[in-house]
């Protein structure tokens, strides 16, 4: 009964907290009805997109991706929240620096290429421009946008700010029915069954 209150579930998944999470949630129960026998997402890119098509068919009903292209996606939902999130949402969040060095050793995930034309210098100035990506991810409204530009909400040079830290902390408390923390990957999954 939980889960079909969820229902249409929005997966919010911020750059390396989980893609596998996916799989998660497209095998819970009642779910994707019509999911192909032992299909797992790998977690790459390439299948994270061609995927997100292809949950209409295998899940009717069960997600939602409204203002977003795709199962999966780091969009921003700051522009849908009210409408596609509050009471759906489902997340997976890292310790920080922990997703900002992963991010940054995977081809530095969501750098502005298009603004700087170069790739980060190092981790450090990475770092300073690609921080708070949960917290812009919760609060603003942006795109993923181009893989070949890096245009992301995570790499919005723009810091988060004071305001959004709060607002994206008054949402996983109120609007998420789900958060998980992939450091605790086990004990969040144990959790979501428990839930659901």
């Amino acid at each position: 009964a939980r889960l079909q209150a969820s229902r249409p579930v929005a997966w919010i998944h911020p750059p390396k907290c989980g893609s596998t999470f996916g799989n998660v949630l497209m095998y819970l129960p009642g779910m994707c009805p019509f999911l192909p026998p032992g299909y797992l997402l790998d977690g790459h890119q390439h299948e994270m997109s061609s995927v997100g098509h292809k949950t209409d068919l295998w899940c009717p009903g069960s997600f939602s991706y409204e203002g977003r292209t795709n199962f999966g996606d780091h969009y921003g939902v700051g522009g849908v929240y009210k409408s596609s999130v509050e009471g759906h949402g489902f997340i997976m969040l890292r310790q920080p620096e922990q997703r900002l060095i992963s991010a940054y050793y995977f081809d530095q995930h969501s750098w502005p290429k298009w603004l700087f034309h170069r790739p980060a210098k190092d981790l450090l100035e990475y770092a300073q421009v690609c921080s708070g990506c949960a917290v812009k991810i919760l609060t603003r409204k942006a795109i993923d946008g181009d893989l070949s530009t890096g245009y992301t909400v995570c790499g919005n040079p723009p810091p988060a700010t004071t305001d959004e830290v709060t607002l994206a902390k008054q949402r996983l408390r109120s609007g998420f029915v789900f958060v998980g923390i992939t450091d605790e990957w086990n004990l969040s999954i144990c959790l979501l069954h428990a839930i659901f």
